[in-house]
């Protein structure tokens, strides 16, 4: 499964929600770990730290790192994560499986 690069959403607790609202009350940065590829979710190739995007606003959507794709925000992965039933490594692959594809994404409405 790590090829096809399965996306990831971990749970919102209240405890983090709180501490989101403090960070937005003193007016600093916001911060996201995220983990744009296969290798950075297992903390695969010796990397030990997530990816991080950083933004002044709670709702302004944040720019990831230049990797995989230069000026790819992260609800335009989002976007991308989804066209691909939650499995963007697809969208690399020579052979997709189009029937399994179509079932997975039949119904989904844009956003």
């Amino acid at each position: 499964m790590s090829y096809c690069n399965p996306l990831q959403v971990a749970v919102l607790d209240s405890s983090l929600v709180d501490q989101l609202v403090h960070i937005n009350r003193l007016g600093q940065n916001q911060r996201l770990e995220f983990a744009p590829d296969r290798h950075f979710k297992d903390r695969y190739a010796g990397s030990s730290t997530p990816h991080v995007i950083m933004w002044k606003e709670a709702g302004i959507d944040g720019e990831l790192p230049p990797n995989p794709d230069p000026g790819m925000t992260f609800v335009k992965y989002l976007r991308l994560c989804i066209r691909w039933a939650g499995f963007p490594g697809m969208s690399t692959w020579a052979d997709v499986p189009q029937d399994d594809l179509a079932m997975l994404t039949e119904g989904l409405l844009p956003f």
